[in-house]
């Protein structure tokens, strides 16, 4: 099972004038306080330090400080791709 804390991602590159990039297996992570939230969430969330937010009854995401943010994709693990 991919770990998206620790296990391998893939930075991906965005404009925030055209919006952020969302998917299962993409998650948000701010820079500053080191929270990682998945882009697409059962519930409304915030990182610890309130510089990103998604609020899903009106499907935005808000953005403080655009430079503390990246956008990663989670990447298999050896283990999920059965390696031995």
């Amino acid at each position: 099972m991919t770990d998206y804390a620790t296990g391998r991602r893939r930075y991906v590159d965005y404009d925030p004038k055209a919006g952020y990039p969302a998917g299962s297996a993409l998650y948000y992570e701010c820079l500053q306080c080191g929270y990682v939230m998945p882009s697409l969430p059962q519930d409304s969330m915030n990182c610890h330090c309130w510089n990103i937010g998604i609020d899903i009854d009106y499907g935005r995401v808000v953005v403080r400080d655009h430079s503390l943010m990246r956008i990663f994709e989670a990447l298999p693990s050896s283990d999920d791709l059965g390696a031995p």
